[in-house]
């Protein structure tokens, strides 16, 4: 079992700390009249952000690659048949990717945009892992 860390791009850092801000005053203003803007301000504006830039990455399994980015989890089976593509990716769609230096991986049929801190590292322990099945 491998583990790395997403690369993220200091205008990821910079985006959300005004975010955590914005919602820290808002959190600040609402605390006595609005309960419910408060708790939404430090859930979503607070609590999220933080966990996404402490907890996104991306660990190979003996039979998976699974994805954590803060809360959320996704799981890309394999096996020893599997067709694995990676890839160069310049989107911007929203994805576990908190850089905009990104990877596609599709297996078989599933794909997902990331962006490892270190991509051939990554490239070379996927392709290991799913080699390793077929051995």
């Amino acid at each position: 079992m491998k583990t790395f860390n997403s690369k993220i791009d200091l205008w990821f850092i910079v985006l959300m700390t005004g975010v955590i801000l914005y919602s820290a005053y808002q959190a600040t203003a609402s605390f006595y009249s609005q309960p419910i803007t408060f708790w939404a301000s430090v859930i979503f504006g607070g609590i999220l952000p933080v966990s996404f830039l402490a907890h996104t990455r991306y660990t190979i399994r003996p039979e998976a690659l699974v994805i954590y980015c803060g809360i959320f989890r996704w799981k890309l089976a394999f096996n020893s048949n599997s067709q694995l593509t990676i890839e160069p990716s310049k989107t911007m769609l929203s994805s576990p990717a908190l850089s905009l230096k990104r990877i596609k991986v599709q297996i078989d049929n599933r794909s997902i945009i990331i962006s490892p801190s270190n991509t051939d590292k990554f490239s070379r322990a996927l392709t290991a892992a799913i080699s390793d099945l077929k051995n």
